[in-house]
């Protein structure tokens, strides 16, 4: 999904209220995401579930710290910088979110394939 994609996916589901957390019907499951939590930091991943406020994350990775990008918004449109620290993957995570961001097609691949921080 590209960047246009995506902004036209999320208007879509704001005018429709199609925003549901229930496990089989979030919008964004199958997706790449950034998952912002309330005490776990910030994980990137694909989106395997939503249950209320907890995710499922496949394929998970922590930012601990990245350059490159203002916010988390613009971190999904762009990426890290050199100089981000990232951790390893982990085939799953369980997190409490308090929001989740689709991440660009593009910016998805550069973030699996930034090198874990230490490596």
């Amino acid at each position: 999904m590209n960047k246009e994609e995506m902004l036209l996916k999320m208007m879509e589901m704001l005018l429709n209220g199609s925003v549901e957390t229930k496990k089989e019907t979030h919008p964004m499951i199958g997706m790449y995401v950034i998952i912002r939590t309330y005490s776990a930091g910030v994980h990137i991943g694909f989106l395997k579930s939503v249950d209320g406020c907890e995710v499922i994350l496949e394929k998970a990775r922590q930012i601990w710290y990245w350059k490159g990008a203002f916010t988390l918004r613009e971190l999904s449109l762009n990426g890290v910088a050199e100089g981000s620290k990232l951790s390893v993957e982990i085939p799953m995570v369980s997190l409490t979110k308090i929001e989740i961001i689709p991440v660009d097609d593009q910016c998805a691949k550069k973030l699996q394939e930034y090198e874990p921080y230490g490596m």
